[in-house]
């Protein structure tokens, strides 16, 4: 297998991506988009699945290729890479879709999951804490990115609103002020803060879990 054009694929894979979703990803439209056979896409990926799990690869291709600082707390550490993923994923249309539920156990991916790793075992805590820990890092992100690119917070807050006023129930008097606030922060653009909440959340339970102090 060529290399170089394998990666040409994969390069003109991912800009159909962001042009028609992960749901309107297909081989025909990848051919149609290099101006080739679609069975020639067969000599470089033996199916679809095989193609889309080097996409995957791809977008970690950047993540965690500058050491961190080993001075600073492993909770910074793993939040720093966890930014990382999540931009990469974001990167690209459907990025997290593009990520789930592959198998790619490539160099890519071993550098990003070490990088998670690592911090905790330098800190001297188990490597099964350590191995499970980031993984629910990783699924927290990953989840994380998918809700956020599939989720259209405007329409359904107007849907939201078009219920209120047409519905038989009153919801305002059906819904505390308390679950008001709660729905307010939900349709908001506020992806960033609940995203660090969810961050520091899961470290400072670890935290408990070890008995550090935050």
């Amino acid at each position: 297998m060529n290399h170089s054009q394998s990666q040409n694929i994969i390069n003109a894979a991912l800009e159909l991506l962001d042009e028609v979703g992960f749901e309107g990803l297909t081989m025909r439209k990848l051919a149609d988009k290099l101006n080739i056979k679609a069975p020639t896409l067969y000599w470089h990926f033996k199916n679809k699945q095989e193609l889309i799990d080097k996409m995957a690869d791809s977008l970690f291709s950047d993540v965690a290729l500058v050491p961190l600082n080993n001075e600073m707390k492993w909770s910074d550490q793993v939040k720093l890479i966890s930014k990382e993923i999540r931009q990469a994923l974001l990167s690209r249309r459907d990025g997290g879709l593009i990520y789930a539920g592959t198998v790619v156990p490539t160099e890519n991916v071993f550098r990003v999951y070490h990088a998670v790793v690592n911090p905790l075992i330098n800190n001297n805590i188990q490597s099964i804490i350590a191995g499970r820990f980031a993984f629910n890092i990783l699924y927290f992100v990953l989840g994380f990115v998918i809700e956020e690119q599939g989720s259209k917070k405007s329409i359904e807050k107007k849907h939201l609103n078009k219920l209120t006023d047409s519905s038989n129930i009153n919801l305002q008097n059906v819904l505390n002020n308390n679950l008001n606030t709660v729905l307010e922060d939900l349709f908001s653009d506020n992806d960033e803060d609940r995203f660090e909440f969810g961050l520091d959340l899961l470290c400072k339970g670890l935290m408990a879990i070890l008995n550090e102090s935050p």
